[in-house]
Parts: C-alpha cells; sequence; structure tokens
C-alpha cells in the first residue's frame, strides 16, 4: 500500500494521459471529456483539443464543467473555474450540473459509504450528457433540439440554492456568456449549443454545430485526398480529386444549403500557379454554406373576435 496521491499529482496523471491523445492512437477522438475536473484538468482539455486538432487528429472539442454547487456568477466570470477562463470554440463549457439515478448505487443505499445515497439519485456534470448528445446527432445539428437522448437527466443539480429556480433571463445570461446550459422543461434539452467564445466577440464562432460540422468536412475530404498525396500533380489526377471532393458535397445533401470546391488557377485569389505547382503543392478552395437551424421560431397571433381574415387562395 502506497501513499494516496495529491490533488497535484492526480491532475498530472491527468494532463499526462491526456497528451498522449495528440498523436496517431487519439487520431480518431472527436470529442472528450473528464470524469475529473479541476482547472488543471479543464485547462489540459481545453488545450488538449486545440493541439490535436492542429497536430493531424480529427477536430476535437472539449466538454468541461465547474465544480457542482458553482454560482451563476461564479461560472459566467472570467477567472477559474469560470467560462472565460477557457473561451475558445473548441470548449463547451456545461454548467449547471444535473441529477441522474444510478441503480447500482440505489441497490446499496448510504451502506456504500461517501457518496452513496438511499435512492441512488446524485448529482453529476452535465458534460456527459452534451457528450451523449455529439456523439448521437449529426454534426450539422443543433444539441439544442429536443431529443430522448438525455432522458437519464432528472433535473438540475440539488444542493445549490443559486440554481434552484433559473429562469429564462438566466439562460439568455448563459448563452451570452458562452455556456451550455441543461433546461428541464416539457423535456430535457441542452438550452443552447454553443461554444465557450464570447459571443458578442466572435458570433460567427459561437454555435457549436458550425464547429462541429466544419470538423466533420475537413476531416472527410482530408481522407478523400489521401490516397492522391505525393502522386504526380497531372492534369487527371487533379480533375479526378476536385470530382471526389464534389461527389462528396453532393451526398451531403440537405445537410448543407450550398457548396463547391474548386481548383483556381488564378494568382490573384491565391490560388495554384505554375509557381506554386512547381513547389509540390496543390491547392482546392472549399466554400460551404451550411443549411440554417430554426434556433428561433416566431409565432405571431391576432385572436379577438373583432380579427379580419384575409381568405387565400
Amino acid at each position: 500500500v502506497t501513499a494516496a496521491l495529491t490533488d497535484a499529482q492526480i491532475d498530472t496523471r491527468y494532463s499526462t494521459a491526456l497528451a498522449k491523445t495528440v498523436g496517431q492512437k487519439g487520431k480518431q477522438i472527436n470529442v472528450s471529456f473528464s470524469a475529473r475536473q479541476s482547472n488543471a484538468v479543464r485547462a489540459a482539455l481545453r488545450q488538449n483539443a486545440i493541439d490535436a486538432s492542429a497536430n493531424g487528429c480529427f477536430g476535437r472539442v472539449a466538454l468541461i464543467r465547474p465544480p457542482l454547487g458553482t454560482t451563476r456568477a461564479v461560472a459566467r466570470g472570467s477567472a477559474q473555474p469560470g467560462v472565460g477562463a477557457y473561451r475558445s470554440d473548441r470548449v463547451v463549457y456545461c454548467f449547471p450540473g444535473v441529477q441522474k439515478l444510478i441503480p447500482e448505487i440505489a441497490a446499496i443505499g448510504t451502506a456504500g459509504g461517501t457518496g452513496f445515497t438511499d435512492d441512488g439519485i446524485l448529482n453529476v456534470g452535465f458534460d456527459m450528457a452534451v457528450a451523449t448528445l455529439c456523439s448521437n446527432l449529426n454534426p450539422e445539428e443543433n444539441i439544442g433540439q429536443e431529443t430522448e437522448f438525455i432522458g437519464f437527466v432528472l433535473g438540475i443539480e440539488s444542493g445549490n440554492a443559486d440554481v434552484a429556480d433559473l429562469t429564462l433571463d438566466d439562460y439568455a445570461a448563459f448563452k451570452a456568456a458562452g455556456i451550455c446550459a441543461p433546461r428541464i422543461d416539457e423535456g430535457v434539452t441542452a438550452q443552447s449549443g454553443v461554444t465557450s467564445v464570447d459571443p458578442a466577440l466572435f458570433p460567427a464562432l459561437a454555435p457549436l454545430n458550425r464547429r462541429r460540422f466544419s470538423d466533420f468536412y475537413q476531416d472527410s475530404v482530408a481522407r478523400f485526398a489521401g490516397p492522391f498525396v505525393k502522386k504526380l500533380a497531372t492534369a487527371t489526377l487533379r480533375a479526378i480529386l476536385v470530382a471526389r471532393f464534389n461527389s462528396f458535397i453532393v451526398s451531403l445533401g440537405e445537410r448543407i444549403e450550398q457548396s463547391q470546391s474548386q481548383c483556381f488557377g488564378d494568382a490573384k485569389i491565391a490560388g495554384n500557379t505554375p509557381e506554386s505547382l512547381a513547389r509540390n503543392v496543390f491547392r482546392t478552395k472549399h466554400f460551404v454554406r451550411m443549411t440554417p437551424t430554426m434556433d428561433v421560431i416566431v409565432i405571431d397571433t391576432l385572436i379577438g373576435n373583432d380579427v379580419t381574415i384575409e381568405e387565400t387562395a
């Protein structure tokens, strides 16, 4: 029996383990989150998603959360563990926590010791639920839509008076701060599928589905290009590669509204030139406009005894 590791030593072990996913063994990881949360682990998760995505791995997003019991003001703040300390379009900040039933704990009850409850209901981070949504919905989808995937969430975390009665104003403030929050209404949803960027400063980077679909598209076309790497840049092979890109685009159907991939020969738009081809570089440009999501549905009504109904054909 050895002495228990200190918190700092455990954080180091987690950071070391995360670092090992930046390489071929972790190449296909798209979503990461951690059972352990601390300032060091959250920072490591954020940096890991950035490093992995920039170093040959598939695009990755990290799901992080503050400690259970965190207040709204702290979560919206700029200092750790607030969202402002972890700004990135590759980070989803999940707050507040939620309640979940674990039958195995209910079967044992409080006899299990610290952390066990008689009914098996525990407070847990919302990051696991967000990971479930990301794993079950196509990347272009807004994870804030109604689904049955996180029906295991029973309510907002208990014992935290500051989040016991959240209002619409609270959820508006969460979204404005870059926080993905759980909402319990007629079902369980993620109120806003947003990244942790400041939406006021980087509105284009705020939607999580933009980040996830960008990764999906880029990872897909990179795999199509793989068999062509280092082959002769003949006109035929270049045309075949671009045709493959466009064939993939067509296969996406309604998942995108409009797109095209092209190869250019005009130096004015930083495309291919005899000089760039001589340096063994072949450039293609891809323009993809996603199909918008119905994040807001306006129902404009006029109701009364004197309402005039206009007949339409």
